[in-house]
């Protein structure tokens, strides 16, 4: 057997008919799909509940009269004293669906046919990385790290990763 990718999918590939709408298909598509309709139908059938919701993100007034404090549980979980602390954090974190400092994934390699592990940091603040290192983006650098520093004011930082 020299393709095990046709050995495994080749059935499938041969019989399976993309929709005319698309350009791909498969299994995610078809939950993403599933989905998609449980949550029209539940708008459908709570219209209530959901202008509810939607009024609770659009009250600033509430918002901002909430304190700080209703975050010390997640920031407790970040304030460890060492490396096997803070993975045990990551992984607890990631069950959680929260997003790491860092992901990681495993798949073929882009060379060959052996599978590889890939390191990827989460993402950027900025939209790029040339916005923290090229001086036509200055301005724009210098308002982030004001809106950093306007944002640590509201916690403690003495708290985050035990500094």
């Amino acid at each position: 057997m020299k393709d095990l990718y046709r050995f495994v999918n080749g059935p499938w590939l041969d019989t399976h008919i993309i929709p005319e709408d698309r350009a791909v298909d498969g299994t995610f598509h078809k939950l993403r799909d599933d989905a998609e309709e449980d949550v029209h139908e539940i708008v459908k059938a709570d219209q209530g509940r959901v202008g509810a919701l939607y009024s609770s993100f659009m009250d600033v007034e509430g918002i901002n009269s909430v304190s700080a404090e209703s975050l010390d549980p997640d920031l407790d979980k970040l304030s460890v004293a060492n490396i096997d602390e803070f993975t045990t954090v990551l992984g607890e974190l990631d069950r959680e669906g929260v997003g790491a400092p860092i992901s990681y994934w495993v798949t073929k390699d882009s060379a060959s046919n052996n599978a590889v592990a890939y390191l990827v940091q989460s993402g950027l603040g900025l939209p790029d990385e040339a916005y923290y290192r090229v001086e036509a983006h200055a301005e724009t650098r210098e308002a982030y790290v004001e809106h950093i520093a306007r944002m640590l004011e509201f916690l403690d930082p003495s708290r985050l990763f035990g500094l």
